[in-house]
């Protein structure tokens, strides 16, 4: 689309997860964007019209010209692939890349529980001191549904809050969060910021000396959830301070080894993020204190993972006409037993709804990292050193997915099973 200039508008929210990945993304690629609030009359106006869905970041590109042409594009991944031409954030060599892409459907799909766990677990989940979190969550939604009204009062802010607040609240549910399942996340998030404490004392970033894909994923819920809301930061603040460094580099708050930070060295000022560290690059280095955070999420994200392509390839066999026409998915398909993990080796069980998302993250990780031999050796390599059968799960859960027959696409921001000629292949 030819055009003289062109001009950037994400809408989000400091509270969104997912608008906070892709504004950390686009800081570090030197995008130069305007913030637009996802206020009340935005979603109504711009955000409904235009995706058909009601979610959030939403990026909006004006090509400047002989008459102005509005782009818009929904979801972070499919924002950041329009970014991606140049210097890419997916590192080309295989374990890496395997590596980076892993991190971000854990981020996604699976740091989520955690991220809803502690903005909205009161009462029967027990967040200790939930109420002390309350009033700032009830301004922070209520400041952005009234964005549009600049001067509204606290009190009115407060009320319109809480007012939406209720709706997040009623889904801890549907994501299998309930006060079974509640203990265990507080046990988990104390060891996953035990780990990621370990990881950052010698490590600048998740994959080592270098920022990629995975920084951003998972800075979405560490800073807008995690990092921001009064509760969880105070824990990630007082227990695994590098982990809040880590947070505040991502997000590019002047922290070393961060961007746009320098030191003196030598005589001479030099910049403190080297973004070209060959010797982990080219070793296809992945850091040996990377594998304790993965096989903790992991070992109980690959199970619900291997659901969720059971559960969809069975509602594509049954919507599927003979001419083989493609399938629209849900974003959601009934609802199913899941498990999580305690230290101790038991489990604990809850149910919660099928979320297909993840599975068109999966296709997007399988056809970039997964397709040839080499990768394909590298991430087995890679997963079996961790001793938690992830590798045989992993390839389990590829197997099922290879044997549906279909690719997993996103049209208009509506999820399709497209049936390949010859079956989907590796």
């Amino acid at each position: 689309m030819a055009s003289d200039s062109i001009s950037y508008k994400l809408i989000g929210t400091e509270v969104s997860l997912y608008t906070g990945k892709a504004r950390s993304y686009l800081r570090w690629k030197g995008v130069s964007y305007k913030s637009v609030l996802s206020s009340d009359a935005v979603y109504r106006e711009l955000i409904k019209p235009y995706t058909h869905i009601q979610s959030i970041p939403v990026l909006l590109i004006t090509h400047h010209g002989a008459g102005d042409q509005l782009e818009v594009i929904q979801d972070t991944k499919e924002i950041m692939d329009y970014f991606e031409s140049k210097n890419p954030i997916l590192p080309e060599t295989p374990k890496r890349a395997f590596a980076a892409s892993v991190l971000e459907i854990l981020a996604d799909e699976w740091l989520l529980l955690q991220a809803m766990y502690w903005r909205w677990g009161d009462g029967e989940y027990h967040v200790p001191a939930f109420n002390d979190q309350l009033s700032f969550l009830e301004f922070e939604f209520g400041r952005t549904s009234t964005s549009s009204t600049p001067f509204a009062s606290t009190a009115n802010i407060r009320e319109v809050g809480n007012t939406r607040l209720q709706r997040f609240k009623a889904s801890l549910p549907a994501l299998g969060i309930t006060p079974t399942t509640s203990p265990v996340l507080r046990e988990q998030f104390y060891a996953l910021l035990q780990a990621m404490e370990i990881h950052f004392e010698s490590n600048s970033f998740l994959l080592g000396k270098t920022i990629t894909m995975a920084d951003f994923a998972w800075y979405g819920p560490f800073y807008a959830h995690l990092g921001r809301d009064p509760i969880p930061s105070s824990i990630i603040k007082t227990k695994a301070p590098s982990v809040w460094e880590w947070i505040e580099r991502v997000g590019g708050a002047g922290r070393p080894h961060g961007i746009d930070v320098q030191r003196w060295m030598n005589g001479k000022v030099v910049d403190e993020y080297d973004e070209t560290v060959q010797d982990e690059i080219e070793n296809d280095d992945v850091p040996s204190t990377l594998e304790a955070i993965v096989k903790l999420l992991a070992k109980d994200y690959f199970v619900v993972l291997n659901d969720t392509v059971n559960t969809t390839v069975g509602f594509i066999k049954k919507q599927q006409s003979a001419d083989g026409k493609k399938v629209k998915i849900p974003r959601a398909i009934g609802q199913a037993k899941y498990r999580l993990s305690r230290s101790d080796g038991t489990q604990a069980e809850g149910k919660r709804s099928v979320s297909t998302h993840g599975l068109w993250t999966l296709q997007r990780l399988v056809d970039r990292t997964y397709s040839s031999e080499a990768q394909q050796t590298a991430t087995h390599a890679w997963l079996t050193q961790m001793n938690a059968g992830l590798s045989e799960l992993w390839m389990d859960t590829i197997k099922r997915w290879q044997g549906s027959g279909c690719h997993m696409e996103r049209e208009e921001n509506q999820l399709v099973a497209v049936p390949q000629s010859q079956g989907y292949r590796l």
